[in-house]
């Protein structure tokens, strides 16, 4: 997979300039992780399960609120350490004020940072969380898109097309024409993945894909 320097000069090469020429080198960057976002989005719709990890989360006594993980972007479950499933709930039916060991969660106050039970924990339980991750935008040219396999041209294709747009070049439209073909082949190839069953490395994160059906 191409590295954001690399794909910054696929951009370069789109936009047919050698240097960052109108753009500075601080906006193409931007556009490559909006890019970036967009693509594991679609990306995403197809294959939620790129995209699922786990992280154990830990209850401290007496408090009634777990913090998420930074990345989160939606649940999946939550198991315990005997693997029972802790089940959603909803939160009106909570009761802080009683404690013990929780049997449901809900998110706190609706946030996507924290999540609450139904009675607060009276000692530190563990639990395992799968859920699917929000991908990190690329901090330094070294770093690589967080994608299927050929995400890292569509991310060129996309970046460059939005910059065209933005510059008013009358070539945006053929050019979109080629990157929404590009597009929908990669994309039918993300979906006829979803037959397979085997993981793979990428990064420090081992992807189950379709290797568990939640």
């Amino acid at each position: 997979m191409n590295n954001r320097g690399e794909i910054r000069t696929e951009v370069l090469d789109h936009l047919g300039e050698e240097t960052t020429g109108y753009w500075s080198l601080a906006e193409l960057n931007r556009q490559i992780n909006r890019a970036h976002k967009t693509i594991a989005r679609k990306a995403r719709l197809l294959n939620r399960e790129y995209y699922l990890t786990s992280t154990t989360i830990s209850t401290t006594a007496s408090t009634w609120t777990v913090d998420l993980p930074s990345d989160f972007y939606k649940m999946v479950e939550i198991r315990d350490s005997q693997n029972n499933l802790i089940r959603p709930g909803l939160r009106r039916n909570f009761d802080s004020t009683s404690s013990g060991e929780p049997s449901f969660w809900a998110f706190y106050h609706g946030s996507t940072n924290q999540i609450c039970f139904d009675l607060t924990p009276d000692s530190v339980y563990s639990y395992t969380m799968y859920y699917i991750y929000d991908p990190s935008a690329m901090s330094s040219d070294s770093d690589e898109p967080d994608v299927p396999m050929g995400g890292g041209e569509l991310i060129a294709l996309c970046a460059a097309y939005n910059l065209l747009k933005v510059r008013g070049d009358d070539t945006s439209v053929e050019f979109y024409r080629n990157y929404k073909s590009r597009l929908d082949e990669w994309l039918r190839d993300i979906a006829a993945d979803s037959t397979y069953h085997d993981k793979y490395q990428h990064g420090d994160r081992m992807y189950g894909i379709y290797s568990v059906r939640r």
